[in-house]
């Protein structure tokens, strides 16, 4: 059904670390040695566009849903500086046992919020 789907993005992050995609991003900024860019000029824009999720996909946005199903209410490094404005959804479930069910319900709470 969502075969020819242009739409949406479903990314796994696994093994994600935040910083370290911060300081690879840094590391990717090599305009800067190169003397195409400055340092002053380099800005939260620029390093955005170095991150690896926007290197995927440069129509990669910020999420507007993350569903943690850890039972932990921490982000634990993942996805730090993309989920400032996303709503988080705790569920008991862990991913083995996250069915269809669980993901509706999460929408529905997500839903229901006040953005």
């Amino acid at each position: 059904m969502t075969q020819d789907s242009k739409d949406l993005k479903f990314i796994l992050a696994i093994t994600y670390g935040g910083w370290e995609d911060v300081l690879q991003a840094c590391r990717r900024a090599s305009e800067v040695e190169q003397g195409v860019v400055k340092a002053n000029d380099i800005n939260q824009c620029y390093l955005w566009k170095k991150m690896l999720l926007t290197e995927l996909d440069g129509e990669v946005s910020d999420p507007d849903l993350l569903i943690c199903t850890s039972r932990e209410q921490r982000l634990s490094n993942y996805l730090v500086n993309n989920l400032s404005y996303t709503e988080l959804v705790f569920t008991k479930k862990l991913q083995p046992d996250f069915n269809e069910e669980d993901y509706v319900k999460a929408l529905v709470e997500f839903q229901e919020r006040n953005r």
